[in-house]
């Protein structure tokens, strides 16, 4: 297992990252390789990584102090909660104890210990079943992943249809993005699948997308990538369903 370092924890500066030219590195088990997009050192569990299970490959049961999100990419990803298919998403709220193994192998996009607070949900979201809604942006849509009373942050998939363009410079706030499928570009550059990119508050930019492109965002509420969100005082939990236990 490789050891905790300190990686793009500047959080004041964009960060982008084409995880495509990443080295897989050891994970906790053997079995499980991981590509580190931001860790902070000295800190209980707090990083971003994509993650590659090996057909067989498991965690011994380990508990999230602070919690964990994670978005399946591929394959199937499996616990004592259930069996979890390429697009699920999971929220384990702090505290929970588990087992996760994959029988066919898989990829994930997860976050540790950047879900924290005592009443988060635990919650299971099917990507796939969720409606699309329309974004600011013309010919944007986005599906509303999470979010809750009292925390500040919405996670979604954001949909770009070919030739979509702000036409406008945006500030989306503190913001994560990770592209899925295509690609989309701003004055700064072109970004396609495998690349994840971090922007702090006030950063402007002017988003659109060629061919089109599908992206999870995680953004503080306001106004973001394509993003309509509600006032956050009268926001509350959306998803498919919770997580047993």
């Amino acid at each position: 297992m490789t050891e905790a370092i300190d990686i793009n924890t500047d959080l004041t500066t964009r960060t982008v990252v084409d995880t495509r030219v990443l080295d897989w590195e050891p994970g906790p088990n053997p079995t499980v390789w991981r590509k580190r997009l931001y860790c902070l050192a000295g800190e209980a569990e707090i990083e971003t990584n994509i993650v590659r299970y090996e057909p067989g490959g498991h965690h011994e049961t380990h508990t999230h102090p602070r919690g964990e999100e994670i978005l399946v990419l591929a394959g199937t990803l499996s616990d004592e909660y259930g069996e979890f298919a390429c697009g699920s998403y999971i929220l384990n709220p702090p505290g929970t104890e588990h087992a996760p193994y994959s029988k066919e192998g898989c990829e994930l996009f997860a976050m540790l210990g950047q879900y924290h607070g005592a009443s988060r949900a635990a919650l299971t979201v099917g990507c796939k079943s969720l409606r699309w809604l329309p974004g600011q942006v013309p010919d944007v849509s986005v599906k509303i992943l999470y979010r809750q009373h009292g925390y500040a942050e919405s996670m979604s998939i954001v949909k770009w249809e070919p030739g979509a363009a702000s036409g406008v410079a945006v500030d989306g706030g503190a913001q994560e993005i990770f592209v899925l499928e295509g690609s989309f570009y701003d004055e700064f550059g072109e970004y396609e699948a495998g690349v994840w990119i971090r922007s702090p508050a006030g950063f402007l930019h002017m988003p659109g997308s060629r061919d089109g492109c599908k992206m999870y965002v995680r953004s503080l509420y306001g106004t973001g990538t394509g993003l309509r969100l509600s006032d956050p005082g009268s926001s509350h939990s959306l998803y498919s369903g919770a997580r047993a236990g």
